[in-house]
Formats: C-alpha cells, structure tokens, sequence
C-alpha cells in the first residue's frame, strides 16, 4: 500500500464517511446557453450525499471507477493490486491482492460492471477476472491476442492488426478500438483502417461497428509530410459503461461566432442513434498568441522542411472548447466545455442530442460516472490524494 503522511488535524478532517451531507451541500449554478428552437435550458445543482475520504478508505491512485446497478462504487488499485467496492452506504470490501493466482492481480483496471458482474482486466497478466455483486471470484479468461481471419460487411477479407478492449459484453463479447488490413488474393492492400470493433470471446470479428475517418483534423499538410496544428483537438469518444452506445464529439467551425460541437451516437450494432451539431461558446484565441506559437515552432523545428508549412498554417480563431465526454448510464451525453473562472463546464444533452441541462462543478471535482439523478466524481485534497464523492442533482422544479 501506498504511505501516506498526514497531520492530526487532517485526520479529524477527512477520517469519515460523509453520507446525506445535505446541510453542507456544495451547489453550482451557472448562467444559461440556450439553443434556437428549443425548450429552456435547466441550471442543474448537484448536492454531495456521499464522500469516501482517501485517507478512511485507504486510496491508492485511482485507475477509474465504475458504478453497479445498485448503487456499488468499484474502485481499481493498481498501485496496490486490489479493487475496492463500495456500499451505496459506503461500507468498504475489498478484491483481490497483488499477484499471479486466481483473483490477483498485477495491473487491474479499467474496472466495469456488466449488470451484476464486476469485471476487470488486467493488461499485465492478459486476462479478465469476474466477481459477483457479492464479491466472490467467478473466474478468469484470457484477453484475445490472436485474430482470426475475418470478413467485412463487403465480402472482403479483415486482418485485424491489434485490439484494445473498451468494455466487456454479457456474453463475453469486446467492444474495441481496431486497427486492421484488408486482405486479397495478392497480399494486404493499402494502409491500416481503425475504428471501433466488436470482437467475440476469443477475439475473432463479429462485427466493424465504425470505420474511423482517415482524415485527421489536427494535421496540417498533404500526401505523406503533415504537421500538427497548435491550439487544436482532435475528435474524441466515449463508450457507454453496457458497450452499447460509442459517442463521438468534434468542434467545428473556423470562426469565434460559428463554434458547434457536432455530437454523433453509434449503436452496438453501427446505426447512428444521432448525430447533430450544437452552437457552443468558444474563448477567442488571440492573434499575438496564434502567431507567438507558430513563430515557437518554426524556431525550435528540427525539420527544416516543416517551416513552409507552419508559415501557410491558419490557425481556428479560438481555443479548443471540448474538454471532456461521457456517456451517462441512462444515455445521456454530458460535454465538458472550455470556460472563463476556472472549474468544469458539463453540457447535459439528453437521448435525442437535445441540450436540457448545464452544470458546474469545481476545479477540484472530476467527473466520472453519470445519469439523470445523481453523479460520481473524483476529489483531489490539498495533498492531492483522491477521493470519491456521489451527488444528487436537483432541477428547479425540485427546489
């Protein structure tokens, strides 16, 4: 386990469990971005009733964590190699031990319930491990590193290259990011494809859910010479915990006043749930700091010929406005948003991709797991040691 210093005083501090902490709620409110065309925007609150201090809990760095559909917060440990399950009271139990054997673990995480299941893999030993709501070992499989010979949805023939596993099915199925080859009668054809995949048990393809875009919005250049262009994000994603949701979010736009996120939902089955384009606020980048960077990285470019490039280079007008994604567990999509004064920005989207909800939390609180009552969190100390906190959100109609 990991050691810890603390001071009496910080002991009588954090040495407890904080539960319907509702006195002492902390509350958020930030002014509205409403949308055209489109009922009132909520102000959410978000009201803690939950706080699993690191130092009670004995916290190592958190890997993730993962909500059960009971209210149970599973914690990976792999400093400590163990997992940590909470009560949805905050009771403690703990999984696993550092090792080789049948329920141990070298590197555990990232941890996800599949209904009552808890699964965890483990990349160092190549396997996932299963424990029941209960905490009783279920048993093990190996992680697929061998890819059978595949067909595409064409008739063509798939050489999948590599896996990285996302989440877990109930039948044992993967969901995860690919890359791969398509094959003919004369060799591999072309360069790697990548996308999302679903794979079965021992790794053979069942399905290319989404072929990724071969187009990189964050390089600038042609043919095989490109560059990376400051002050840019590129497309990020996000899985809902079940596997069956993949959410995509891009901002687009050139101009300070044309900022949109463009949110698209893929099912498990590669359907478009939906995909739509929302006007976002976006904080101007200013044209001394546009040209500071690219004047920093012609100086300091050990490629000579990158110069021509960074000088043709025109930079979007603003700084990037996506932050964070997540999936919440009753299909939500909640969007984290670049803002002025610190603290986290979330955009609440509901099923349909309709904004209904803005809510901030403090810098300190990062958010993990979400749906339409409550939300999980990490919160660092002033020692920067991790804690866990749940908070139930209040609407208007509820205060």
């Amino acid at each position: 386990m990991v050691e810890r210093m603390q001071t009496g005083s910080r002991l009588r501090r954090l040495a407890h469990v904080v539960v319907g902490a509702w006195g002492a709620a902390l509350t958020w409110v930030l002014a509205l971005h409403p949308l055209p065309a489109q009922s009132r925007v909520a102000t959410l609150l978000a009201k803690r009733e939950l706080f699993i201090s690191p130092d009670v809990a004995d916290l190592s760095g958190v890997s993730n964590l993962s909500v059960g559909p009971h209210g149970e917060i599973a914690i990976g440990q792999p400093e400590d190699g163990t997992v940590l399950v909470f009560s949805a009271s905050g009771a403690k139990r703990v999984l696993g031990r550092a090792g080789e054997g049948p329920g141990e673990f070298r590197q555990p995480g990232p941890v996800q319930w599949v209904g009552d299941t808890l699964v965890v893999p483990d990349q160092v030993l190549g396997r996932v491990t299963e424990f029941s709501d209960h905490g009783v070992l279920l048993g093990s499989r190996r992680m697929p590193v061998d890819f059978p010979p595949a067909t595409a949805p064409d008739g063509s023939a798939v050489r999948l290259i590599d896996a990285f596993l996302q989440r877990v099915y109930r039948d044992g199925a993967y969901l995860a990011r690919s890359q791969w080859r398509i094959r003919t009668s004369n060799g591999d054809q072309g360069h790697n494809l990548h996308g999302i995949v679903k794979l079965d048990e021992n790794g053979k393809l069942q399905r290319i859910i989404v072929k990724e875009s071969d187009d990189y919005p964050c390089e600038f250049g042609k043919g095989g010479h490109s560059i990376p262009i400051p002050f840019c994000e590129p497309e990020t994603r996000a899985f809902a915990d079940d596997g069956t949701w993949i959410v995509f979010a891009l901002a687009v736009g050139e101009r300070i006043g044309n900022v949109r996120a463009r949110v698209t939902v893929i099912d498990s089955a590669g359907s478009t749930v939906f995909s739509r384009e929302l006007p976002i606020p976006a904080r101007p980048l200013p044209r001394r700091v546009a040209d500071s960077a690219l004047a920093f990285r012609i100086s300091h470019t050990s490629h000579p010929e990158n110069v021509p490039l960074y000088r043709a280079m025109k930079l979007r007008e603003y700084f990037p406005p996506l932050l964070g994604l997540l999936v919440g567990r009753d299909r939500s999509v909640w969007l984290e948003l670049d803002t002025i004064g610190g603290g986290h920005l979330w955009w609440v989207l509901d099923a349909t991709g309709r904004h209904v909800g803005t809510l901030r939390l403090p810098g300190s609180a990062i958010l993990q797991v979400t749906d339409r009552d409550q939300i999980w969190t990490l919160e660092e100390d002033e020692s920067g040691l991790q804690g866990v906190a749940r908070y139930r959100i209040v609407r208007p109609s509820q205060q």
